[in-house]
């Protein structure tokens, strides 16, 4: 039986034959803003991971990364790599087909935790800044790691915890909701901005304080599209369990579980996108399968569309 694969952004990190002339300094200045963006990649949960070649055949070569991008969005972000937009390096970014399972990050999401405290301000977190913003008796947060040239790269997001709160590590929530779009016989599948991870997704996001899984279908729905309309629970949910090395939500909660939803849309009817994305299509099943990111999305519309 042949085997399933899916894809993984693989870039190797190579010296040109004629990089640029450096001075120590701007050479070691060069270095660490090159490490600061690599780390961000990695707190975004972009990368997954990175690091220098030794004993490599070609002294060229000079690193390696895996990223959980599409390989087009992994190009465009190692673009902004000060290496590579100084020259210095080149980022060859090719697609590798892994046994669908063997990568188990490629379906891992990473979010961040708030707790107790008087004040709401930034703490722990390898970011320059930190947005919060109040709704209802919760804080949505938006981490922006380190910055170039006026574009943040990809952010972590959390809507969930009382007033009052201090952001101190980054866990896993344990409930989220997961919003299909059907307009006739398409899908509507979003696309996540750069700050938000630049993949294809659809209507999805974690639970607040209070908040029944319906509940917060129909706000994830409102906030990300404009649509008001009548959910239908698919009585589908899927879980994703978190490996031992990976922070947790409480003690013991090892794994993510996502109820499933769908709306209809209305004839004409075309989505009003909020920060969290920067492009829609309307897809039929094939092609909207095609372009989700995450393997349970997939699986999860490929039944809807045989039901």
């Amino acid at each position: 039986m042949r085997a399933e694969l899916e894809p993984v952004a693989f870039a190797i990190l190579r010296r040109p034959p004629d990089p640029p002339e450096l001075t120590d300094e701007e050479g070691d200045r060069l270095q660490e803003e090159h490490l600061a963006f690599l780390q961000s990649l990695r707190d975004g949960g972009i990368l997954a991971a990175s690091g220098p070649f030794s004993d490599q055949w070609d002294e060229s070569w000079r690193g390696l990364c895996l990223l959980r991008v599409p390989v087009d969005e992994a190009r465009r972000l190692l673009a902004d790599d000060p290496l590579v937009a100084q020259g210095r390096v080149v980022a060859d970014v090719l697609t590798w087909n892994a046994r669908k399972g063997d990568i188990a990050w490629l379906s891992r999401r990473r979010y961040v935790r708030l707790s107790a405290s008087a004040t709401p301000k930034p703490c722990g977190c390898r970011t320059v800044g930190a947005d919060l913003r109040q709704t209802g008796t919760s804080f949505v947060v938006r981490l922006t790691p380190w910055a170039r040239g006026g574009g943040a790269l990809p952010t972590l997001d959390a809507r969930f915890c009382e007033r009052g709160t201090t952001i101190t590590d980054q866990v896993r929530l344990p409930h989220e909701v997961f919003v299909f779009v059907r307009r006739a016989d398409e899908f509507l599948v979003l696309h996540r901005s750069p700050k938000q991870g630049a993949y294809w997704h659809c209507v999805a996001g974690a639970l607040e304080a209070g908040e029944t899984c319906a509940e917060a279908a129909a706000r994830e729905l409102r906030e990300e599209t404009g649509l008001e309309a009548e959910l239908v629970d698919l009585g589908r949910r899927y879980e994703y369990e978190l490996e031992e090395w990976e922070p947790r939500y409480t003690r013991g909660a090892d794994r993510i579980t996502v109820e499933c939803f769908l709306a209809e849309a209305p004839a004409g009817w075309e989505p009003r996108l909020d920060w969290e994305h920067d492009d829609y299509r309307w897809c039929e099943t094939e092609e909207a399968t095609e372009l989700l990111f995450w393997p349970e999305p997939r699986e999860v519309l490929e039944e809807l569309a045989r039901r």
